[in-house]
């Protein structure tokens, strides 16, 4: 902490004090043996001049007992400014401070004010003051008397940083313009500028004004009150700074919500008191196509506005935050029941569904929420998300805005990881097989294709449908190798037809995933020329729905197959 010129480390030490005390009392035995000579005088030369000599000796006995006085009184002081300075350097709020000096500064002064004026940043006028005094509540916080930036008083503080002293009885204008008898004035400095003054006012009791004793006094205090102002408004905005950077940490900073961090923190809090709860998690069913079509800016501001509306839909209590993207997570502590939890989900869904304005266009935004509950579902922030997770993929595979999480669904489960790890073995020992359905044509029964269907040769499990590992392998990330080889199979297939006699094409499912491989195209292209298949036998099979997923990367896909000499159903 930074420390001012002429403030006090130590207490007064007394040295110069006792030597000053010796000398007065060597000076009070002279006047006693003057005092004697003077009686002696009397017998001996006459009455009058031995009153003279008297005389002397009284005016030296009570100067030196004036002097005496004023040292007692200036020691006093000093350990009243050592007090003082340990005080307020043990305050760390500007506003601890603040109490501290003005108090003090009465105290130590004598005076019935004490007054800080706080300077206006941009225009260096005084502002405001909190004021102490004996006697009925001051002006505290009132705005000062207007034009003191005008009194030469003000500009010696202000701007030449040096203090003040103005004496009962002076006509300067500054004393009418505060309303006070008398005072001294002296500035307060902080971050190497003039942030304010400091006064005290109106000498107390029968100490007459103030001199320049007090002065001195005073130009100390001042500065070690503005240390601790600095001290205090340094300790503040390190506060601030910390409390800024914590925030900042723990919510998102286009929304404002809570931040993945911050949620699974409140999850935690939750099922640590044990009663039950509700998570869900949500997220925007067009937002990728409104960012692409509308830009960035639009999809910002879309995503705000959904932070809003969510928050008029729940309770106060009830958490709301942004995971990323267009990814909601919401907290429902202290639920009743999982019906409660489905309620709320629902009032989401509905103010959700008023459209929003972009651009002056009107956009209809969906939303698909996954509910898990706890204890039920979970007893801990990530078991929780991931189930919720995995009802949010259900609502969104059943076309339902809403789903509660089943264990049934859960392809993350134990036995669903153990039939994942073993799907990618599954294709090096060939246990995926392909059958063909024929197609037939109804005027003669004549085939005229086949529709190529996979299963799963399971060794312990036996033959296992597409519904139940076509997903898994979507969700692990194994789907090309799997489509690549179902592609594969049927080619050859349609080769070995070819090579009989039977002119007939295959066709092949495409799944979602498949459908936004861009490199889909090139790899059925080299499958086609190793089979030697003409490209018209082949027939790729798409929904609807996963053209929608994200319409300009799957039309771009599909236009290239097409190009290739795909047929497309």
């Amino acid at each position: 902490m930074k420390q001012k010129p002429g403030a006090l480390d130590h207490p007064p030490t007394r040295r110069s004090v006792v030597a000053a005390r010796v000398r007065v009392a060597a000076a009070s035995a002279g006047v006693v043996a003057a005092t004697a000579v003077s009686i002696a005088a009397i017998a001996a030369w006459g009455r009058n001049a031995a009153l003279a000599l008297l005389a002397v000796a009284v005016l030296w006995l009570s100067a030196l007992w004036r002097r005496n006085s004023s040292l007692r009184q200036r020691y006093s002081g000093l350990q009243m400014l050592y007090g003082f300075t340990q005080l307020v350097g043990a305050s760390l709020k500007a506003e601890a401070v603040t109490e501290e000096v003005l108090a003090e500064a009465r105290k130590l002064l004598s005076a019935d004010i004490a007054e800080i004026a706080l300077l206006d940043e941009k225009t260096g006028a005084c502002a405001y003051r909190l004021r102490s005094q004996e006697g009925p509540a001051g002006a505290g916080g009132d705005v000062p008397p207007r034009g003191l930036e005008d009194e030469p008083a003000w500009t010696t503080v202000v701007e030449r940083r040096s203090p003040v002293l103005l004496r009962r009885g002076s006509k300067d204008p500054y004393l009418a313009r505060v309303g006070v008898t008398d005072c001294i004035l002296a500035p307060l400095v902080a971050e190497n500028r003039v942030v304010g003054t400091i006064m005290v006012a109106n000498r107390s009791g029968n100490l007459g004004t103030f001199d320049k004793d007090d002065l001195h006094i005073f130009a100390t205090l001042a500065n070690h009150a503005s240390v601790a102002f600095e001290n205090g408004r340094l300790v503040e905005r390190l506060r601030r700074e910390a409390e800024e950077r914590r925030y900042e940490a723990l919510h998102d900073p286009l929304t404002g919500l809570p931040n993945r961090m911050l949620f699974i923190q409140r999850v935690e809090e939750v099922t640590a008191g044990g009663e039950a709860a509700g998570v869900m998690l949500m997220d925007l069913d067009r937002f990728k196509e409104i960012n692409d079509t509308l830009g960035h800016h639009n999809g910002d501001f879309l995503l705000r506005e959904v932070a809003g509306r969510l928050l008029t839909a729940l309770r106060r209590r009830d958490t709301v935050a942004r995971l990323g993207g267009d990814e909601f997570a919401i907290l429902l502590p202290s639920v009743l029941s999982a019906d409660e939890v489905l309620e709320a989900a629902q009032r989401v869904v509905r103010v959700l569904q008023q459209p929003f304005r972009l651009e002056g266009l009107s956009v209809d935004v969906g939303a698909s929420i996954g509910v898990a509950m706890y204890p039920d579902h979970g007893d801990d922030a990530a078991t929780l998300l991931r189930r919720a997770d995995v009802a949010m993929y259900e609502a969104k595979g059943g076309d339902r805005d809403v789903a509660l999480y089943s264990p049934e669904r859960d392809h993350n489960s134990p036995a669903r990881l153990a039939l994942a790890a073993e799907l990618r073995s599954a294709l090096a020992n060939n246990q995926i097989g392909v059958h063909y359905q024929p197609k037939s044509r109804l005027s003669d029964g004549l085939v005229v294709g086949a529709e190529a269907l996979v299963r799963w040769r399971h060794p312990e499990r036996g033959l296992i449908g597409p519904d139940q590992f076509v997903p898994m392998a979507e969700q692990t990330g194994y789907i090309t190798p799997l489509t690549l080889y179902i592609l594969q199979e049927s080619l050859e297939q349609c080769r070995t037809w070819s090579e009989a006699g039977y002119e007939v094409g295959v066709s092949v499912n495409l799944s979602l995933r498949s459908l936004l491989d861009t490199d889909l195209p090139r790899l059925v292209k080299t499958l086609l020329g190793s089979s030697g298949v003409p490209a018209q036998r082949l027939t790729l099979e798409i929904t609807e729905s996963s053209v929608m997923a994200d319409p300009p990367r799957t039309i771009a896909v599909l236009e290239r197959l097409a190009a290739i000499g795909v047929k497309l159903s």
